[in-house]
Parts: C-alpha cells; structure tokens; sequence
C-alpha cells in the first residue's frame, strides 16, 4: 500500500477512464466445443459498464460425443439472464464459415441452408429471428459444399441496458491511511425511486481485517427521486471508514546487512517499525554509512518492496520479519599522512582523501598550514571494484615528509614596536626617541621630588 495508498484519486480517475474508454465491458462465458461447430458466448452492457449478466442453456439436442453440434437438427438455446440494475436489450449473432484452406466466410444472423433451417431462430422455434426476445435457439446448418474438415463458428452476445427504474449508488468501505485513501471493498447498489437505507456489510471488511472507525456510523439514508424525467439519488456515493484491526506502528521487523559472500556488515537485527499496512518500499531503509545496495540482474516487486503488513489467515502478519540485505562499498579511501623528516608522523594532520568511482590518475597533496612538502606532492591511485563489488582503492595510504616553515628576522630599518617607541609630536608612534613633548616626563619628575621632600620633614618631625 505504501506507495500505493497516495493513489486513491487516480483509481478514480482510471475508473473514469474504463468507463469513457471503452465502449463495452464484456464478459466472455465459456463456449460450446465441437468439432463441426462452436458456440462462443458473450455477454455486455450497453453502457460500457462491465457486465454481470449470464447465458443460461435452457435446452439442447446435441449428438456429438463432446456434447457439441455435429449433423442437422442438432440445437441448443439459451436465455439470457439480466444482471441486477440491468434489462435484457437484444441479441448480437452471426455464423462463420471457416473452410479447411483457412478462408473464412460470413454467413450472418439470417443464414438458412438448402432445407431452409435458419442459424438463429427465436423462442418458439419459428424461422424468423428475433433480437428482442431473450430466448435464443441456434440451429446446426449445413451450407450447400460443406466439407469434411470445415467449420462453423456461431457467435452470440447478449446485450444488456440499464434499468429505467433503477439508479446506481456505489458503496465504497475506505482506509484512509497515511498515504491517501483506499478502497477496500466497493460495490454498486441499484435503488429504486424512494428512501434506502444502506447497511455496512461486516462480511465486506471484517475478513479483510478491519472494523468501523465510527461504529455508529453503520448505516446512511439515501433518497431517490425524479428529475426531468429520469430517477436520480441525492449521493452518489456511500462510503464507509475503516481502520485495520491493529497498530501498524507497531509491527516492526529486523534488518541484518551482509556483503555477496553472506559475512555480516556492522551490527544485525536493526528495528524497522511499519508506518502503516501494506508494502514497505526499500528505499525507506537506510544503509550503513559508505555502501550500496546490491540488486540482482532483474530486480522484481519482491526486491522493490521486500517485506510488507498483510492480513493473512485471519491475522496481521510481517510476511519478511527478518529482512537481509546485500549491500557492497560504494567509497574507496586513501589515507593521507604526514611524517617529519626524522620519521616521527604528525597524526593530526592526517586525513581520508575519498573515491566514488572506478577509475585513476594522479593527485595533488596541498602541504598543511605551517609546513612544506620535503620532495613530490603527488601521488598514483587506481580505484577498482574487488569480487565482493566494493570499491577499493591502491594504495590505501600515502605518507609525504614535510618541514617546519622557517620565520624571516625582522628589517633593523623597519624596527618593530617593541614598546619603547615614544609618541611624536602629532600622537602617532615613531620619530627619535630623544625628541618631542617632555612635559609628561617633568610633571612626573616634579610629582617624585615634592613627595620625596614631605617624607624628609615628616621624618625629621617624627625624630624630633
């Protein structure tokens, strides 16, 4: 259902199709064998709905060993039985001539051989032939140079119209599910002109393992009335709302992943719970970080949708709770390191340089911040698929030696600020440091001698 519960509007739109589409739906009854002759039987709606009608053989003379036509006066009739909402209309017939060299001549409804047997006859026998009347006879003719090896082939439609006293109602059992809407049953009901109520049919959605959502809601009034001449009903739809008899949420089932030679990748028996009944799409189960599924040369509805939440034998079951999956390296990695030239590696500047499809070529290695490459920066890498269809790539790891980047000294005629630059004249640093405004340096001066002064007295005064 999954991916096919978000359809609920297109079945109605392919159903509107079938109607407009085809003029006829045609039901095809098993036909009359024989070696000399052959009924086949047909039955259709005038409207192009697919019809429910019947044949019925009411009697026969029939003396082939195969219960079929083979010498003259050999018959059989039918009648035609109505399908409900529907009226017997007329008859559709013709014979065939089919010769042993594979020509094939029509004889039509009206055919008569040289005894003047007709083909078709009506009810009560009589020559003359009757598309109105519902009972049919076919007649075994002889046509003047019948061979050996010949064959007739009789063809016969009933047709069957609407009835005018009848309006159909279709009655629809829906699970609105999270994609969408779905029918679970759905059926046609013809009324006639007045007050129906319609009934939920328990038997129509408790073997399919659902129940009412609402279940008071068991039932709907519709009204029949006439219009302009014709019976119309104030719904053209009853629908009924159910639900499965479960949780879906809570049925799950394990997912193990494992590589072509069946040796499991990471840990087994993930969870995965179902977001509803019906299929489960693969592309809604994640895979292990770097890999891909596997699927076989011609993939099925199996693959697609490897497990699903169906009602079977009276219960909800996970028709694949234990779902394995095949799965392959979908990135080859090339480890980059970095060693000093003593040998001593720089394990934090090491990095993965990844590939993701088959192929080789050189690569350029970029040195890291705060050093240079001693010797070749580039490096050969051949990226290929091994017998378990994961990429791997050769070689797996590179090593480059690299050197500290050495500092410049300093220019003694761009001295930089080591704090001992004093202001120039105009605020900015720079210029002679002997030069410029020394008030600063005075008032200062000035400031240590008068407290040096007060410290002397203040001493000479404690002494005394």
């Amino acid at each position: 259902m999954k991916t096919k519960r978000f359809l609920a509007v297109l079945v109605t739109c392919v159903f509107a199709f079938v109607v407009c589409a085809v003029p006829a739906m045609a039901k095809v009854i098993p036909t009359v064998p024989g070696e000399k002759a052959s009924v086949a039987l047909e039955v259709l709606n005038t409207d192009g709905t697919d019809c429910e009608g019947n044949i019925k053989q009411t009697a026969a003379q029939q003396s082939g060993a195969d219960q079929s036509m083979t010498q003259q006066g050999d018959y059989i009739t039918y009648q035609a039985e109505n399908p409900e909402g529907y009226v017997f209309d007329s008859w559709t017939v013709n014979i065939t001539w089919v010769k042993e060299d594979g020509t094939r001549e029509v004889l039509g409804a009206d055919y008569a051989d040289t005894t003047n047997q007709k083909a078709f006859t009506a009810a009560d026998g009589s020559t003359a032939y009757n598309p109105n009347d519902a009972t049919l006879r076919v007649n075994y003719v002889m046509p003047q140079g019948l061979e050996e090896k010949d064959h007739l082939e009789y063809n016969v439609t009933a047709n069957f119209k609407k009835d005018p006293t009848t309006v159909a109602v279709t009655v629809n059992y829906v699970y609105s599910g999270l994609y969408g809407a779905d029918f679970i049953y759905t059926e046609t009901q013809y009324l006639a002109q007045g007050s129906h109520t319609i009934h939920a049919d328990a038997a129509q959605y408790e073997n399919k393992g659902f129940e009412l959502v609402n279940v008071a809601a068991n039932s709907q009034e519709v009204n029949v009335t006439e219009k302009d001449g014709q019976l119309v009903a104030d719904v053209d739809a009853v629908n009924f709302n159910v639900k499965p008899t479960i949780d879906p949420t809570e049925m799950s089932f394990s997912v193990t992943y494992v590589d072509l030679a069946g040796n499991p990748i990471g840990a087994g028996g993930r969870l995965i719970w179902f977001d509803d009944i019906g299929v489960y799409d693969r592309e809604n189960i994640l895979l292990p970080y770097g890999y891909r599924a596997i699927s076989p040369a011609h993939p099925g509805e199996d693959w697609f949708y490897p497990t699903s939440l169906e009602y079977i034998n009276g219960q909800w079951q996970v028709t694949v709770p234990d779902l394995e999956i095949v799965v392959a390296k979908s990135v080859a990695t090339v480890n980059i390191q970095f060693a000093l030239e003593d040998g001593t590696l720089l394990p934090d500047l090491a990095y993965e340089k990844a590939y993701f499809n088959v192929g080789g070529g050189i690569e350029t290695v970029e040195a890291p911040e705060g050093y240079e490459i001693v010797g070749e920066n580039t490096y050969a890498v051949d990226v290929t698929e091994d017998d378990l269809l994961n990429l791997v790539a050769d070689p797996t790891e590179v090593t480059f030696t690299v050197k500290p980047v050495a500092t410049t000294p300093g220019n003694p005629e761009n001295p930089t600020d080591d704090g001992t630059t004093t202001p120039t004249q105009d605020g900015t640093m720079g210029g002679n440091p002997t030069t410029g405004d020394a008030t600063p340096y005075v008032i200062l001066a000035v400031t240590v001698a008068a407290a040096a002064g007060v410290m002397v007295v203040a001493f000479k005064r404690r002494k005394a």
